[in-house]
């Protein structure tokens, strides 16, 4: 994909570029009818894979019909030309990952988990896992309210087992769950699992298992233990357990039995 990036999409004008990663590169753009501002995501797969933007199409679609606050409002979604749109509400206070790397608070943080959790448990009722929470994919509205983007992403691009392909484990594996990095079948425990790294993530202000070796970092999920907070956070530590632990059976269950838990925190 070059800077030149010419693509017509029927109802749709991109404006510039606002973001870009892996296959995908996001635009400002313009809904002709009805008028409205939207963020366009496009996805051009390597070697236009078919499969890929059939199953973008399909995840697309799903998240079409959600109506949450805490899940980006999709006004449409397509394939043009091997590449696959998406047209979205435009979110405009930034990411996670920002957060983190200005500090957090711990209300702040209980708050955006409390989001998360009620974005997932609208998801996992209607039978769709996310498979990649990570701080990249929780963007903001300007008053606060956290909102889980890019649904389905990591799904397409795992058509293909995952170490298989070399240089493209699927999900980034600091949110890796022990059952995904050994390959097993997930459920919505892994969700929960990864939100639980992402959780650490708010509070420390840095990864539960840090480096950049991808094989070294499936190991750790798998095997190692879960790091102790400090004595400050030490309040934490059963729900960080309870989140990530590395059977799925000691996990919540679901993001219901999360939410009334994080629930009692906050009220404390």
């Amino acid at each position: 994909m070059d800077d030149s990036f010419d693509i017509t999409i029927p109802n749709f004008t991109l404006g510039k570029e606002i973001g870009r990663g892996g296959m995908a590169r996001v635009f400002l753009g313009e809904q002709l009818e009805p008028k409205r501002q939207v963020a366009i995501k496009i996805v051009t797969p390597q070697g236009n894979d078919a499969k890929i933007l059939e199953d973008l199409q399909k995840e697309g679609d799903t998240v079409a019909q959600f109506s949450h606050p805490n899940i980006i409002t999709v006004f449409a979604c397509g394939v043009i030309e091997n590449n696959y749109y998406l047209a979205m509400e435009i979110l405009g206070g930034g990411d996670l990952k920002q957060k983190i790397e200005n500090g957090i608070t711990e209300l702040d943080t209980f708050n955006i988990m409390l989001d998360m959790a009620k974005a997932l448990e609208h998801a996992h009722r209607r039978g769709t896992l996310h498979r990649d929470i990570k701080p990249e994919n929780i963007l903001f509205h300007e008053d606060g309210q956290a909102v889980l983007v890019d649904f389905g992403i990591a799904k397409a691009q795992n058509t293909v087992s995952e170490f298989t392909r070399v240089g493209a484990v699927v999900g980034t594996p600091h949110y890796m769950s022990p059952e995904r990095a050994l390959g097993k079948e997930i459920d919505e425990r892994s969700d929960i699992y990864a939100l639980g790294v992402v959780f650490y993530e708010m509070l420390m202000g840095e990864k539960v298992f840090p480096g950049s070796d991808t094989f070294a970092i499936s190991y750790a999920h798998v095997h190692e233990p879960i790091p102790d907070l400090p004595e400050d956070k030490s309040k934490y530590q059963a729900l960080l357990n309870k989140m990530l632990a590395k059977n799925p059976d000691d996990r919540f269950q679901t993001a219901t039995q999360l939410i009334s838990q994080l629930k009692k925190y906050i009220r404390r």
